[in-house]
């Protein structure tokens, strides 16, 4: 049997969290076979990149575009309409963003205090660029928020579109290849912050459409707090596309 464990985005990709690795260890040591996937780190790279940043830039300026065609705009059109604006002014943050990102892979500069604020700077831009492509998204290293998600099974499902989701082309295009090449029976999610919980519910749905053989579990924290608040129907509701949750440490259930 074969355990595929994956840690969702969102949150600092500086600072990887250690429960996953640790319960790696612990499964391959009892003779189980584990893929360790850090998509949160994975998926990020693929945003943070010139390319993509400019193809977003593209899309804001669509948007853009078709609300200046409208006669009159509603608050939450104005609203959007001014984070399209106020994105496609920092011109200069798709040809940094590269420089940005090697400073946090980099020892040397990494603890280079003006060459990391820049750089944080920079990426906190390019945060922005991505969240206004997506809006109302409001995407941060260490946070995950839309206007209505985890209301409901519904909802979850809708912020999960490919046009509402930024992870999208990483779990279509990278992931869940990898995953149908290493043919796992059991997938983890590990949910450890509240800013992983609708990604991680996006990437349970993506998943299970395409490898439905596979037993889809989660846990982690923030899993924990919310699944053990529910009983019945509404627990069964949470739940959702996951077939399985492992509450609190999960190496004997596992």
């Amino acid at each position: 049997m074969k355990i595929a464990l994956i840690h969702p985005p969102s949150c600092d990709p500086t600072a990887p969290h250690l429960a996953l690795p640790a319960l790696a260890g612990f499964l391959r040591r009892h003779g189980l076979e584990t893929l360790l996937i850090d998509a949160n780190v994975e998926a990020y790279d693929r945003l943070l990149r010139r390319e993509s940043l400019l193809s977003l830039e593209q899309r804001i300026t669509g948007k853009l575009a078709s609300l200046e065609k409208l006669s009159s705009l509603d608050h939450q059109a104005q609203l959007a309409y001014l984070q399209y604006c106020d994105t496609l002014a920092a011109t200069e943050i798709p040809n940094k963003i590269n420089d940005a990102c090697n400073v946090l892979r980099t020892e040397k500069n990494f603890f280079d205090p003006p060459r990391y604020f820049a750089a944080s700077a920079t990426i906190d831009a390019a945060l922005q660029i991505i969240s206004a492509a997506y809006y109302p998204l409001e995407l941060r290293f260490t946070s995950y928020r839309t206007p209505f998600a985890l209301t409901s099974p519904e909802e979850i499902a809708r912020d999960a579109q490919p046009e509402n989701d930024p992870f999208d082309d990483y779990i279509s295009d990278d992931l869940i290849p990898r995953l149908r090449q290493a043919r796992p029976g059991i997938i983890g999610l590990s949910v450890v912050f509240p800013g992983q919980l609708q990604p991680a519910y996006s990437f349970a749905l993506k998943i299970k459409q395409a490898l439905p053989e596979a037993h889809l579990t989660v846990g982690g924290p923030a899993m924990s707090q919310l699944l053990t608040r529910l009983q019945g129907e509404r627990l069964e509701r949470a739940l959702g596309p996951f077939d399985s949750a492992v509450l609190f440490e999960g190496e004997h259930a596992l």
